[in-house]
């Protein structure tokens, strides 16, 4: 399920990669879940520089430490 896979309906060829990091993007930013909620769709790293699980790691991260974006 890596890749955001259970956001947008299993592997698809018509599904890019970024498009799974901007639905939890936007989970993030624009719906506000719970971090614990956001803990549990952080994927595991594909590889030792997967900048897609970094940006995941950070956002859940950053709304654990109460969102200072607001």
């Amino acid at each position: 399920m890596a890749y955001g896979d259970r956001f947008i309906g299993g592997e698809n060829y018509t599904s890019p990669m970024h498009f799974s990091r901007a639905l939890f993007a936007g989970t993030a930013y624009i719906e506000k879940l719970p971090p614990d909620r956001l803990f549990a769709f952080v994927d595991v790293p594909w590889c030792k520089g997967d900048f897609a699980f970094m940006e995941k790691c950070a956002l859940a991260l950053r709304a654990s430490a109460g969102r200072g974006w607001e």
